[in-house]
């Protein structure tokens, strides 16, 4: 669970690459997709375009991969490189940013 300027979320893996995303008490499930070739180096899962039942929020880009550094602050300057309104990362290694 996060706690944003945008209200809270909480993300459940799910078996099959299923996910459950909590917005502010309203759940939209959604099955991600593998990545069956590298998109930017990375391999992982993805949905281009979800439809939260949420506030404002005209669609959402899921993105799950693995990222591995040397140092807490090289992961850091990893996660800056994305502009964004709002950054949260925590010790499990959930890094969410809002646009």
């Amino acid at each position: 669970m996060v706690h944003s300027q945008h209200g809270d979320l909480k993300i459940e893996a799910k078996e099959d690459g299923k996910r459950n995303f909590t917005w502010d008490n309203e759940t939209y499930n959604a099955k991600l997709i593998p990545r069956k070739e590298r998109w930017y180096g990375k391999l992982g899962l993805y949905h281009p375009q979800l439809r939260p039942p949420h506030k404002n929020v005209v669609h959402m880009v899921v993105e799950e991969f693995e990222f591995n550094y040397n140092s807490i602050e090289d992961s850091i300057r990893y996660m800056n490189q994305y502009e964004g309104i709002e950054d949260i990362y925590n010790d499990n290694g959930l890094f969410i940013k809002f646009d």
